[in-house]
C-alpha cells in the first residue's frame, strides 16, 4: 500500500505525462492501476470513456477499463472491454473469470457457463 504523499506524486508525474501525450498507453495504464487500486474507478472511466477500445493495444490498461466498469455496475461496458482483452490476449484467466462474473451479474447464465467452461479448459 502507497501512502498518501507516494500516491500525490506518483498521479501528478503520470499526470504530466499525459499532458504531453494523451494517448501514452504506458501512463495512462499505469495511471488508472494506481486508481483502480485506490477504488477511484470513476476516475478511470472519467478518463477512458470516450476512447476506442479498438484502439487500444495495451491490454493492461483495457482491462483496468473493464474492471473499474465492473466495479460501477456497467456490465455491458465490462463485457466489452474484457472481450476486447482476450481478443489480445485469449490465455488470461483473470479476464476470463471477470468476463464470467459479468454476465453472471447480468443473469446471463449460459454465457457465464460457456466462459467459465472455457476457463476450465484452459486451466
Amino acid at each position: 500500500m502507497i501512502n498518501s504523499k507516494q500516491y500525490d506524486l506518483a498521479e501528478e508525474l503520470l499526470s504530466r505525462a499525459l499532458c504531453q501525450d494523451s494517448s501514452n498507453e504506458l501512463a495512462l495504464f499505469l495511471i488508472t492501476s494506481l486508481w483502480n487500486t485506490q477504488s477511484l474507478q470513476d476516475k478511470t472511466v472519467q478518463l477512458l470513456k470516450n476512447i476506442d477500445l479498438k484502439k487500444l493495444s495495451n491490454s493492461g490498461l483495457i482491462f483496468n477499463f473493464a474492471s473499474a466498469l465492473e466495479a460501477l455496475d456497467d456490465f455491458e461496458g465490462a463485457i466489452e472491454g474484457y472481450c476486447r482483452v482476450v481478443s489480445i490476449d485469449p490465455g488470461n484467466n483473470a479476464t476470463l473469470c471477470n468476463l464470467g462474473n459479468c454476465y453472471r451479474k447480468k443473469s446471463d447464465f449460459q454465457a457465464a457457463l460457456k466462459i467459465y467452461s472455457r476457463l476450465i479448459e484452459v486451466s
